[in-house]
């Protein structure tokens, strides 16, 4: 199963400059989840992506009938820096 982690990250993931798109806002999400959760199947994942203004909001969901909670993700626009991490049980 999934554990609960609320994290504050500034820099992490290799994405430098500007998000201009929610794809390349699921990119950066998905870069941080490989390497901080390799367990975790994203292919099985339902992804949503949510334009806040000046960042970006990308969330995970499990498929139905899984155990696990949301992994939700909010991205600065301007940086592309993961400005907030939650990541659900």
């Amino acid at each position: 199963g999934w554990f609960f982690v609320l994290l504050f990250a500034t820099s992490c993931g290799s994405w430098s400059g500007e998000i201009d798109s929610a794809d390349e806002a699921v990119e950066v999400a998905n870069g941080f989840m490989a390497e901080n959760l390799p367990q975790v199947d994203l292919s099985e994942m339902v992804i949503e992506t949510r334009d806040l203004g000046d960042r970006w909001q990308v969330a995970y969901d499990m498929p139905g009938g899984s155990t696990g909670g949301p992994a939700i993700f909010v991205i600065e626009k301007r940086s592309g820096e993961i400005a907030h991490v939650e990541i659900g049980q």
